[in-house]
């Protein structure tokens, strides 16, 4: 099982896998940095989909909300606004409500540290923000939920 894996038995499996290859040197290529000692044993669980379907989404909510399992789901949306593009993600639930309710259960210790890439923005509707016209912030739903495009 993975779970059952050592940090050796990984990097001997590696060099099996890529003729020899040492682990440790791939992985600083790969990721700019030397692997840290240990493994990573705090999974989380992501769905990574268009829409769910509503027995998905009971799944997601009955493990997460009622056992502590880090599971959630993310979507992805393309817009095109004239020449700018972009790619919105949207979280089924907050992340930070799964990891709360995940080291309540006892299944995560402590925070992982910042990536310098990613951000979350949670941002609801009201008078001020219609998702539907666009109003508010941006000239579009895609502007309003991006604020800056990517081309």
């Amino acid at each position: 099982m993975v779970r059952e894996l050592t940090y050796e038995r990984v990097a001997e499996i590696y060099s099996v896998q890529h003729e020899g290859q040492p682990f440790e040197k791939a992985f600083e290529e790969a990721f700019g940095e030397a692997p840290s000692d240990g493994l990573e044993l705090r999974h989380r669980l992501v769905v990574v989909a268009a829409d769910l379907d509503a027995s998905t989404e009971r799944i997601i909510r009955y493990l997460a909300e009622g056992f502590g399992v880090p599971v959630n789901a993310v979507f992805f949306r393309h817009f095109v606004d004239g020449p700018a593009r972009y790619l919105t993600r949207t979280w089924f639930i907050d992340p930070s409500e799964v990891d709360a309710k995940s080291e309540r259960a006892g299944g995560r210790r402590g925070a992982d540290p910042w990536n310098g890439t990613d951000f979350y923005v949670s941002v609801g509707e009201n008078d001020n923000r219609n998702w539907r016209t666009g109003g508010g912030t941006g000239s579009s739903p895609a502007a309003a939920a991006c604020g800056t495009p990517r081309r």
